[in-house]
């Protein structure tokens, strides 16, 4: 080859290198205005959560901003009965009082730190009191009852909490998932959950529930918040049916295939949860599957996720199965089961 023709190809090479970076430039800096421009909006603009507009709801006073927030109470049996309603998909926590006047806490308001609190609303339904108190983010609510007084000092997670988990079963309220008979998904998935959380709540893990009452979450409110809190595992509970063959029948396993996790992933999950279910209903282990493309929930998760079905609403027999006390038991166990085990392989490696 000519001297010349190497000139040529150098001097090629070296336009093509200085358009190729300033291409890069170019796109790097309308990405920097563009996030200026445009600002990440937060999950409750992202979900549209009705009646959220941060004032309060006229019921705070600014305030001995030394403490938590803190509800004073006319008696102690009020504060003792109080129930705390922990919504984490929905960024927010509730509290309901009984034997409250409909105009309590306009007269006697909320005061205290509001650092994290994004809006504070209070209704008045069917005799109860509830304030609903939005946050910025998901935090640990520490509940403290002293006399009269209840106080809510939020936290970040990974600061009170060293194991963090989301446990989603999936559906509910107007979605109600597959249904055969007499029987809908998200009755049989809130079931299982109900009782896992019996067995969850006597160990250390923090589990966050997606629901536990039967009202409707958006998929991907439930995906935001295992990703946001970056929890260790994020197991969602489902039901599954088949159109062709009634007699089909088993557990079965998604994951996502397309998004690696080092050490301990989406498979290594699937396979445990796959494994201990199986074998707590002495059941078929139909084996793990690659979630569909369309399947949010796993496309979109950036833990460690696994995605059961617990069993066949189209098979009589497991159908039937899954309305009985003792078997949705057996699944809890093995869903349990395969939380402690994925911990333990965690730790080995």
């Amino acid at each position: 080859m000519s001297d010349r023709s190497n000139r040529i190809i150098i001097w090629y090479s070296i336009i093509l290198g200085l358009f190729s970076m300033a291409v890069m430039l170019y796109y790097s800096l309308n990405k920097e205005i563009k996030d200026k421009i445009e600002p990440q909006k937060s999950v409750e603009e992202q979900l549209n959560f009705p009646g959220i507009d941060g004032v309060y709801d006229d019921i705070y006073q600014k305030r001995n901003l030394h403490k938590p927030l803190t509800f004073s109470l006319p008696s102690m049996e009020v504060a003792e009965q109080a129930v705390l309603i922990e919504k984490f998909a929905n960024h927010c926590v509730q509290i309901c009082f009984e034997g409250l006047p409909e105009d309590y806490f306009e007269n006697t308001k909320l005061t205290g730190n509001v650092d994290g609190v994004k809006d504070i609303i209070c209704q008045y339904k069917d005799g109860k009191t509830i304030v609903s108190i939005y946050l910025t983010e998901v935090f640990a609510c520490l509940q403290k009852t002293k006399d009269r007084d209840i106080t809510l000092d939020f936290k970040p997670l990974r600061e009170v909490y060293d194991k963090i988990i989301v446990i989603d079963p999936g559906h509910g309220g107007e979605d109600v998932g597959n249904v055969a008979g007499d029987v809908c998904e998200k009755d049989i998935n809130l079931s299982v959950v109900l009782k896992i959380k019996e067995l969850m709540d006597k160990t250390d893990i923090k589990v966050l529930y997606t629901r536990l009452e039967d009202e409707t979450i958006d998929n991907q409110a439930r995906i935001i918040l295992a990703n946001e809190v970056n929890a260790d595992l994020f197991l969602s509970v489902h039901c599954g049916i088949e159109q062709i063959d009634e007699t089909y029948h088993g557990v079965m396993t998604y994951y996502n295939d397309t998004f690696f996790i080092p050490d301990f992933g989406n498979a290594d999950l699937a396979y445990i949860v796959e494994e201990q279910v199986a074998g707590a209903v002495s059941g078929l282990a139909l084996g793990l599957k690659p979630g569909e493309k369309d399947n949010d929930l796993l496309k979109n998760s950036m833990v460690p996720t696994a995605c059961i079905e617990v069993g066949y609403l189209s098979n009589e027999v497991e159908r039937e199965n899954l309305k009985q006390y003792d078997y949705v038991n057996k699944i809890a166990c093995g869903l349990y089961n395969s939380i402690v085990s994925s911990y333990e392989q965690m730790i080995e490696q």
